[in-house]
């Protein structure tokens, strides 16, 4: 451990600079990978405090402290301020691809098609397979319509679909829902008239199909009986908006 000197504290500061690419006083090739080194070597100097406090080697102690009072203010000084700063300059350079207007309208008819297909098939043949797909591309749509992130859809809880109310929009009627966000916040779920009745039909039905009827969420799509889990609309909707992309677009390839 004779890096934990702190004579050496300006040869391990060089090591992270040229580990994560530095290229100019102000630019890192990896900035992350600064950050992380800085993190990872406190967290070994920490384990070696333990080891020295075991063995009690009070001088080894002394120069550790050492150490990581100039590692600390180097971190500081040299490295996390120029890698925050180069995260930052990543981020607003980053180009985002945004989809066509055309292509959003598209998929959003597909699944509502799709969603309406699987509608009356349940309402005749009242399948786990039929509830599944029914679920899936409702969320889907819930999803496109109101450009929600899928964490936040994955909290309608039932005690809040109840609770919604109808809201008027541009003329039309919709059943709004307010549910937890992102941070705790509240935001809003819109649904119109299908997909409201869609919703309704899922959790009438959903003992029906396997599904735990005290659960308190309403995107429980089914139960995993070698586990006894519950797989919520969560943990498949970016799958499905994946897929059914993917469907649209090899009609078109095709």
């Amino acid at each position: 451990m004779d890096v934990f000197s702190p004579q050496l504290s300006d040869r391990v500061i060089k090591s992270i600079n040229a580990v994560a690419g530095l290229e100019t006083s102000e630019k890192y090739a990896f900035p992350n990978v600064a950050r992380e080194l800085g993190t990872l070597l406190k967290k070994c100097a920490s384990i070696y405090n333990y080891i020295l406090i075991e063995n009690q080697e009070r001088e080894k102690k002394k120069d550790l402290k050492d150490f990581c009072v100039l590692l600390e203010q180097n971190l500081s000084d040299s490295i996390n301020k120029t890698v925050m700063e180069n995260v930052a300059e990543l981020r607003r350079q980053k180009v985002v691809t945004l989809p066509q207007e055309s292509d959003i309208t598209l998929l959003k008819n597909f699944v509502t098609n799709r969603a309406a297909v699987f509608f009356d098939r349940f309402q005749s043949d009242k399948t786990l397979s039929n509830y599944t797909n029914l679920a899936s591309f409702v969320l889907v749509a819930l999803i496109i319509f109101n450009r929600r992130r899928p964490g936040e859809t994955e909290r309608l809880l039932l005690k809040d679909f109840y609770s919604g109310s109808v809201a008027e929009y541009e003329g039309q009627a919709y059943f709004r829902i307010n549910i937890r966000g992102k941070l705790g916040r509240t935001v809003k779920l819109y649904l119109d008239k299908f997909q409201k009745k869609c919703v309704e039909t899922i959790l009438q039905f959903r003992g029906d199909v396997g599904v735990e009827v005290s659960n308190p969420y309403e995107g429980v799509i089914s139960t995993c009986d070698f586990q006894k889990i519950d797989f919520f609309f969560a943990f498949f909707e970016c799958t499905y908006i994946q897929k059914y992309s993917l469907k649209i677009s090899n009609r078109f390839d095709n």
